[in-house]
């Protein structure tokens, strides 16, 4: 116990010992009110003469529901200099139609959609390009017939829009695939079977690829598509794994940089895996999918669980990073990794490191019964130029609720966001971990207020930041520890959080909610030494840029 106690206290010393005031400053637009309540920026860009491109992404609801982008453009001091709505209007032979991503480059921005064209019997996607002078072209990108998708399998868009009405859609570019439930999670009992769209673009903005889950019953089909920035054809394609499990499930799309190459990880729960004795009875397969050919490595978890797992893509190298545990699928005791290259001829290292210490003590004190870490989703990896990966995760949870049941009345589901602890660690350029902490961290909020919740994080001079909310400062925990709690949309407080390259950290409060508007502070868009945020009160809303001086 007395040693226990002189590492709390030494642990104590170098997290608060150095508090000291982060250099900042902010900018702030007028406050301006749009025609609906709800919008969250769907891309961000700095222009060649240091202003601001943004396009924010909206839904209406009743007689006239569809959805749309509003996209302006600011001067250097947050002046709106020019705005354009584009609304997302078909005639009423086009059904079910949805944004599936949106991507810019040099001022250019593409919107693309998809439909169900009732008179074409055919599933069509287009892009709208939107000119810098903010003129409107369309092309089509590719169709699918009713016959066609009924030679490949299932394919419902009207499942997919029925899915995108519960929740904000806010072009996310993780490459997670949510289409079907892990079946290593404790509580699912049977994979979803609805179908889904996903669009994901590579690190550069030169390339986007759209996969279309199909349905089948003997095997798994993706039908694969890749384009350039000018909508030129890279790849038209399908992945089919014949399943010799019936439980294998798709996790993850990404494209290279030069977008001949799309990347696909998947988890394989094959019948001769029951027989294994310790760890995950899976595996994972990564398969990498050109037009002429696919070639698939698989990653082991030997005799551990691995809970989460992602491909993160670097200078042609591939990292996939996760959680994994000694226990169960659940409750990750440490952080994995596994590097490959972009032709995946092997693993080429491969690292499970345990939480350290100081993490421990982060999370729990000295608590005799310390909890896991659970339910983690990466939100960022940075590399440092030395190949070095600084990379924050967090706990997701989201539950799900129906209400208004009965004869004559709709069904309403309600979607509760929890974001709780945060993890940050640093990892050397051969996977070993150099250090990890966990940022203590309780918040939930519902619908469409969870953008208030979670956090933004960025990295500079080797040094990492989170932006939180929280309705009031941080919450003193036993055993010296902190606490950001619950953010209230009428008073929410922007706070810093900083780590140093050692792992010790400091926070302040940079703006008090009393006399503010709450910041969206999940959706926070990183563009050099800034992040810029839209902050929200009912229909008021205003631009924010915070800058670390």
């Amino acid at each position: 116990m007395k040693n226990a106690a002189l590492i709390l206290m030494a642990w104590l010393l170098s997290t608060f010992g150095n508090a000291q005031t982060i250099p900042f400053s902010i900018q702030k637009s007028a406050v301006f009110k749009d025609e609906y309540k709800q919008s969250v920026f769907a891309l961000a860009e700095k222009e060649a003469q240091g202003g601001m491109l943004f396009a924010r992404y909206y839904q209406s609801g009743g007689i006239t529901s569809g959805d749309g982008l509003y996209i302006e453009r600011y001067t250097p001091d947050l002046k709106l200099a020019k705005e354009f709505e584009f609304k997302t209007e078909h005639p009423n032979y086009e059904k079910h139609n949805m944004i599936v991503g949106v991507l810019s480059s040099a001022g250019i921005i593409h919107v693309v959609e998809i439909y169900y064209d009732i008179n074409e019997k055919s599933v069509i996607c287009r892009a709208n390009t939107i000119s810098a002078d903010f003129k409107v072209s369309k092309k089509e990108l590719f169709r699918l017939t009713k016959d066609e998708i009924h030679n490949l399998g299932s394919f419902s868009l009207q499942d997919i829009y029925f899915d995108r009405s519960k929740e904000m859609w806010d072009n996310n570019n993780s490459g997670d695939i949510k289409s079907e439930t892990d079946l290593s999670k404790s509580e699912n009992t049977f994979p979803r079977i609805n179908s889904n769209i996903f669009m994901v673009v590579n690190k550069s903005k030169t390339a986007f690829a759209i996969a279309l889950d199909i349905k089948q019953m003997k095997s798994k089909e993706l039908k694969l598509y890749a384009f350039d920035n000018n909508l030129q054809p890279k790849i038209d394609t399908h992945f089919t794994r014949e399943a010799k499990d019936d439980k294998y499930i798709f996790k993850n799309l990404q494209i290279s940089e030069d977008g001949n190459s799309v990347y696909i990880l998947g988890k394989s729960y094959d019948e001769n895996l029951k027989k294994k004795k310790d760890g995950g009875k899976y595996y994972f397969e990564f398969t990498k999918v050109t037009t002429a050919s696919q070639k698939v490595l698989q990653i082991d978890p030997k005799e551990h669980f691995i809970g989460y797992l992602k491909p993160v893509l670097h200078d042609n190298e591939i990292v996939c990073l996760g959680f994994f545990s000694d226990l169960n699928d659940n409750d990750y005791t440490g952080i994995c990794y596994f590097k490959t290259d972009s032709d995946l001829s092997q693993i080429s290292n491969a690292k499970f490191n345990p939480f350290p210490k100081p993490f421990i003590l982060d999370k729990n004190g000295e608590s005799e019964k310390p909890k896991a870490s659970t339910n983690l989703v990466f939100r960022n990896v940075f590399f440092k130029d030395n190949k070095d990966l600084i990379i924050s995760a967090e706990e997701e949870d989201i539950w799900t609720s129906s209400s208004g049941v009965g004869i004559g009345v709709g069904t309403k589901t309600k979607l509760t966001y929890n974001y709780n602890d945060i993890v940050s660690a640093k990892l050397n350029a051969s996977g070993e971990l150099l250090w990890a902490r966990n940022i203590n961290k309780e918040q939930r909020r519902s619908d469409e207020d969870n953008f208030f919740i979670s956090y933004t994080s960025m990295v500079k001079n080797n040094d990492t930041y989170f932006f939180i909310n929280a309705s009031e400062k941080a919450k003193k925990l036993k055993d010296g520890r902190l606490e950001f709690g619950q953010v209230g949309i009428d008073k929410s407080n922007l706070n810093l959080l900083h780590i140093n390259d050692n792992g010790d950290f400091d926070y302040q409060e940079l703006q008090h909610g009393e006399n503010s508007i709450p910041v969206m502070v999940s959706k926070g868009i990183v563009i050099e030494n800034a992040v810029y945020f839209m902050s929200r009160k009912n229909k008021e809303k205003q631009l924010i840029k915070v800058t670390l001086d």
